[in-house]
């Protein structure tokens, strides 16, 4: 201590700085020093750039617009907010409150910064540079002041620290005398004091002793400001500091009272006699004229004080006997001053809502929702709230300018109406909070005033609808009977005012309608049927339009768990307005409301994304409230990379973006922020699998990801959506800690209910029947499976339904692979998968042309091929795919089982079901070792694999179809004695085809050699030494021998699609700028020397793909196009990630010309040799 001297601010901080030894500048570097000799159980992390915040109601200690606690996303997703009301923003510049108990609930800290129960000494220096620390903390500290500044940058460096700061300031300053010293101070050193004494809270020692001290102060100069108020002798001194001690305690009071109870105890606070003297003075101070006040805005801050009070007492429960008293003294005192003095009189008198009684009475007129669930004071605030509202309707609404009798416009935009918003809040929170007696208490209020209850719902609609369409809730939607009327009084009372003004308010209020009614189909129908019959009536389509979207918002709503029905109505409204699909951002020409960034929580409140510059990319505008349900949609609606992407924690615009190349998400998704984020929204809001077309599972370590991704899938196109803590089933209910195979029964009914795949799923013992009822408690019996088209919808009885499946272009980890290799898994192991689409289609319904999903046409970027033959199994075949469902993804169970099941018949009817059986060589952009990457066959092959022992792998090959699928493998096992072993039980043709796609393979991509003759190579005789197998006998057909001079090789199967294998001649005719961009290519510069080869891959029914192996780009850029010139531009597919997908016609036109070799007369002589010459090729 520095002696009885007073010192000044800069006086304590030269102390500390000289006892030290260091200087000013020296500072951050000492700071660092001590970051790394002290623990902190705060995050403190500093994002300087936008960034993801989270907000929790019940979490945060500070709610207000300018100073929000938040959270950053790792420890929200550490942390348990189950059940709370959680909003997540993009945030510039914020610190995270994780951990500080005067920004956060210290009761629920992320398990990262959780501090321990026991007093833990965390700081790590030595004996003597500790002893000088405590020596600079002590001789800075006076009686009333200290070095602010530097001690607020102190202690949130470490528990070790604040400790001794605390336990220093608690020795030696007198807080009374220092409180009351900050009137006389400069604002910047007041504001200063107020905040470190604010961060001090974070010691619980401290906090009793500046706690008490500083709540005893404030209630001193409170009512001494009060009173001066009241006598009007406020003086610019006081009124001054007036802002400052509001700031503080607004910043500092919910946290203190939530955790220091003492100032509840009856002989140290006589709250009740406090209440009535601050009610008191504030009745008096309401004739008087008050700049000085308003500009304090004590008046605010005292009400909100006392409703803070209010609040906690109600939640005590050895202070509620305070409770009585106290409200009796608010409600009461409205008869004061004068025996008529009313709500209606004071709202009259004062119809402003900066008025003093009519904050009073709006602050504490929302208690209720609080304190009566505490109480039975139900009556006394009915009676005291009701009776002047209802006067208040009849003084503004039975005039003239509110009289209509047909709904007509009865409310004009300008109309101030907010002298009645402090009533109405009250009135309304009041009957939410208590929606089971909501409807006696105003029908007996409407009887007891001889008043029809629908007339006086349909008054208080057209006086408040446009500013507490929320709040209105209470008074319309706990009526079973007069939801429809109310709803329709609201619509048709609102049509002269401004759209803009009135949809999103109207919708909010239709929203929680439809949580409440039993009958939510009929419900919609009738929304729909009030927006269509007022055919004349403004904004029809746009109100139409934004209904739609409203629907899409309802399907992710947290009351909503069975959504199969809103799914339908949700289509067949939009067919009627000839929407396609999902609603998409340029669909809707959006009102203004829906760009309002406000800070309420709302499904209409989502991020705003703006095209980049370049038009290619999206960004978020960061100042807009950013809502999971946007971030989804944004990614649903434009998959193909074109939309936010994410890189750890941050959003990267536009330009970041492309810096990076934008080949893959693996490039940029480095951390699952988004994943974890949209999950956690998910759950949060009870949503299931079906709602959100997403698979629900989260921690199933014993789950392979190629479930994930081959049997559920996801509409991210990335990554299967991981869900925090327990799987949701379809009555939200939590099911914890089931066996692995209970599990995934539940994922899988999840996912694929209404699904013809539901009925394969079947259990042999009693508790898996008891696990399949559990979910399917809602009832549903066989039949009343709904097992309806999604383009027609009509039943499934008349015609065969399928489900369509398609290839993602992303790609996910195998654990297959993990399991062969045993070793980690590296990043150019990664696999392809296919994905099978949630829409049940007739196939009479779709188009023979059809490439993507015919409901959600943007979600895919890759072929989709048709379903043929789809019928319903036998019961054997059901029986064998179950059981083959839970060998692959239930790793647990013990291989040897699936060699008793029928493995030729499951795999025979997957690869019916996708369509597929035959290789396609496909290349990543981005690998530059040459290796190809294949789609589900080397995932079948090694699924194989890995459930038979290797003695028995030659078993699986006596399918036909499979040896069409598994011709393949790894390159670094082609040359292995087991590939070859496993080549020996093939029938000699389809060996001879096999052997012959390895040496171009091998000679090809490889290039094991530095010329190749396949003329040779490819031969029988050439073959059967190298491989020590017997092709004698064995000959290809004819159209496999008969080909033109430079082609290499072709492969045709009966029973699949044709794989074709071009040189770089046909490439070149392919080539064109319009197809294939040039940005495309850039990362094959590096093989100029290679040798080319484009491998050109046709469906049996669907589309062709072209993918580029290697090549010399810059050779045919700029080349005219023989294929353009010749078939035209019209219907040649469509471009996915720079390659070309070709429909069918096309495929055939083209293979039918460059077999004949009509093709060549297409180019010149000059243009062929040119092409020869660069390849080596020859004549």
């Amino acid at each position: 201590m520095s002696g009885d001297k007073e010192l000044s601010e800069g006086d304590c901080t030269k102390i500390f700085l000289n006892t030290l030894g260091i200087t000013e500048e020296d500072l951050p570097k000492y700071y660092d020093h001590l970051k790394d000799h002290d623990k902190s159980y705060q995050c403190h992390k500093n994002f300087k750039n936008s960034a993801i915040s989270v907000f929790c109601e019940q979490c945060s200690r500070s709610q207000s617009n300018l100073a929000r606690s938040c959270i950053c996303v790792p420890c929200y997703l550490n942390s348990n907010h189950k059940g709370h009301n959680v909003s997540y923003y993009v945030t510039e510049n914020f610190i995270c409150d994780c951990g500080n108990p005067v920004n956060w609930d210290p009761d629920n800290p992320c398990s990262l910064h959780k501090k321990p129960t026991t007093n833990e000494d965390t700081l790590t220096l030595d004996s003597e540079e500790r002893s000088t620390l405590e020596k600079a903390i002590k001789n800075s500290i006076t009686s009333t002041c200290c070095p602010f500044e530097i001690f607020s940058q102190v202690v949130n460096i470490g528990s070790g620290i604040s400790h001794l700061i605390s336990q220093s300031l608690i020795e030696i300053m007198d807080f009374d005398k220092t409180f009351r010293t900050f009137v006389h101070w400069e604002t910047d050193q007041t504001s200063r004091a107020i905040n470190f004494f604010c961060s001090m809270l974070v010691e619980s020692d401290f906090s009793i002793y500046y706690g008490e001290a500083f709540l005893d102060y404030y209630q001193d100069f409170l009512t001494d400001t009060i009173k001066a108020v009241a006598k009007d002798c406020l003086s610019n001194e006081v009124a001054n500091y007036a802002i400052l001690a509001q700031t503080a305690f607004s910043f500092f009071t919910k946290r203190f009272i939530s955790h220091s109870k003492k100032f509840l105890e009856p002989e140290k606070y006589n709250l009740v006699s406090w209440f009535q003297d601050k009610i008191k003075i504030l009745l008096e101070c309401r004739f008087l004229p008050l700049p000085k006040f308003k500009e304090a805005n004590i008046l605010r801050e005292t009400i909100n004080y006392m409703a803070g009070l209010v609040q906690l007492i109600a939640e005590q429960d050895t202070t509620k006997h305070l409770l009585t008293e106290i409200l009796n003294i608010i409600f009461s005192y409205s008869y004061v001053l004068e025996n008529d003095f009313t709500f209606t009189k004071v709202l009259h008198d004062y119809d402003n809502d900066e008025t003093m009684m009519g904050l009073v009475f709006y602050y504490l007129g929302l208690l209720p929702y609080s304190v009566f669930n505490y109480m039975g004071q139900k009556d006394l605030f009915t009676k005291s709230v009701l009776d002047d509202y209802y006067l208040f309707l009849q003084n503004k609404i039975l005039q003239d300018e509110y009289q209509d009798e047909d709904y007509g416009g009865v409310l004009d935009g300008e109309t101030e109406i907010t002298p009645c918003l402090s009533l109405h809040a009250a009135l309304s929170y009041f009957l939410w909070k208590n929606l089971e007696n909501a409807q006696n208490i105003l029908s007996e209020f409407c009887q007891e005033k001889n008043i029809d209850l629908n007339y006086f719902l349909r008054m208080s609609c057209l006086l408040v609808v446009r500013h507490f369409a929320t709040t209105l809730l209470a008074m319309l939607n706990c009526f079973k009977g007069t939801s429809e009327f109310s709803i329709r009084a609201v619509f048709f009372s609102i049509v002269p005012i401004n759209v803009n003004n009135i949809l999103k308010p109207l919708f909010r209020l239709i929203q929680m309608c439809f949580a409440m009614t039993d009958e939510k189909g009929k419900f919609l129908d009738m929304i729909w049927k009030t927006f269509s019959q007022k055919s004349d009536i403004a904004y029809k389509e746009q109100i139409q339009n934004s209904f739609i979207y409203f629907l899409d918002c309802l399907l992710f709503d947290r009351l909503i768990f069975k959504n199969d029905d809103l799914t339908m109505r949700r289509i067949t409204y939009s067919n009627k307005l000839k929407i396609m699909g999902r609603c998409k951002f340029n669909d809707i020409k959006y009102p203004g409301m829906w760009n309002e960034a406000r800070l309420e929580k709302d499904f209409f409140d989502y991020a705003v994304m703006e095209k980049s510059n370049s038009g290619n990319f999206y960004k978020l505008k960061s100042d807009k409230y950013v809502s999971p349900f946007a971030i989804w949609i944004s990614l649903r609606d434009n998959l193909k990379l074109q939309s936010m992407i994410i890189k750890g924690d941050k959003f990267l615009t536009a330009p970041e973006f492309e810096d990076i190349g934008g080949y893959g998400f693996d490039k940029v998704f480095d951390e699952p922020v988004l994943e974890e984020i949209l999950s956690d929204f998910f759950v949060s809001n009870n949503a299931t699998a079906i709602n959100m077309g997403l698979p629900i599972i989260k921690n199933m370590s014993n789950l392979s990801p190629h479930f994930t991704s081959v049997i559920c899938g996801s509409p991210i196109g990335e990554k299967f959506l991981i869900l925090e803590g327990k799987i949701k089933s379809e009555n939200s209910q939590e099911i914890s800690e089931k066996p692995p195979n209970s599990i995934q029964k539940s994922i899988m009914l999840n996912y694929m209910k209404n699904n013809e795949l539901d009925e394969l799923l079947k259990y042999d013992d009693e508790e898996d029947e008891n696990e399949h009822e559990k979910h399917h408690h809602h009832g549903h019996d066989e039949d009343d499976i709904n097992q309806t088209c999604f383009l027609c919808l009509s039943d499934s009885k008349t015609s065969n339904l399928c489900y369509p499946v398609y290839f993602t272009k992303t790609t996910v980890y195998s654990e297959i692979e993990y399991k062969l290799c045993g070793s980690e898994l590296k990043e150019n192991k990664k696999l392809p998968q296919l994905v099978m689409c949630q829409h049940l289609i007739h196939r009479m319904c779709i188009d023979s042309q059809v490439e993507v999903c015919p409901i959600d046409k943007d979600l895919i970027n890759a072929a989709l091929p048709i379903i043929k033959d789809v019928n319903q199994v036998d019961d054997s075949t059901e029986s064998d795919i179950n059981e083959f469902v839970k060998m692959v993804f239930c790793n647990n169970d013990d291989p040897e089982k699936m060699l008793e099941k029928r493995f030729e018949n499951i795999l025979s009817l997957l690869c019916r079901h996708v369509s597929i059986s035959e290789v396609r060589y496909r290349t990543n952009p981005k690998c530059y070792k040459q290796e190809s990457f294949y789609l589900i066959t080397e995932n079948l092959y090694k699924i194989a694999k890995f459930l038979k022992k290797k003695d028995n792998v030659s078993k699986i090959f006596s399918n036909d179809i499979f040896e069409t699928i598994v011709f393949d493998y790894l390159f670094d096992d082609i040359n292995s004695n087991e590939f070859t072993n496993l080549l020996k039980d093939l029938k000699p043709l389809r060996l001879f085809v096999i052997l012959r796609r390895v040496e171009i393979l091998k000679n090809v991509i490889l290039k094991e050699t530095e010329t190749v003759n396949f003329e040779n190579i490819l031969t029988s005789e050439n073959l059967m030494p190298k491989y020590k197998v017997n092709l004698e006998n064995v000959t290809l057909q004819k159209y496999t021998l008969d080909l033109p001079k430079n082609y290499i090789d072709i492969f045709r199967d009966e029973r699949c699609q044709n794989a074709f294998v071009f040189d770089a001649s046909w490439f070149k005719i392919l080539q064109s700028d319009k197809i294939i961009e040039y940005e495309s290519l850039k990362s094959l510069e590096k093989h100029d020397e290679a040798n080319p080869m484009l491998v050109f891959a046709i469906n049996e029914r669907i589309a062709t793909e072209v993918f580029i192996i290697s090549t010399n780009p810059r050779a045919f850029l700029g080349q005219k196009s023989v294929y353009l010139n010749e078939y035209g531009e019209e219907n040649i597919g469509i471009k996915s990630n720079g390659f070309l997908t070709l429909s069918e016609e096309k495929c055939d036109e083209i293979i039918d010309d460059y077999l004949s070799g009509e093709w060549m007369h297409q180019l010149s002589r000059e243009q062929i040799q040119a092409a020869m010459d660069i390849f080596n090729f020859g004549d």
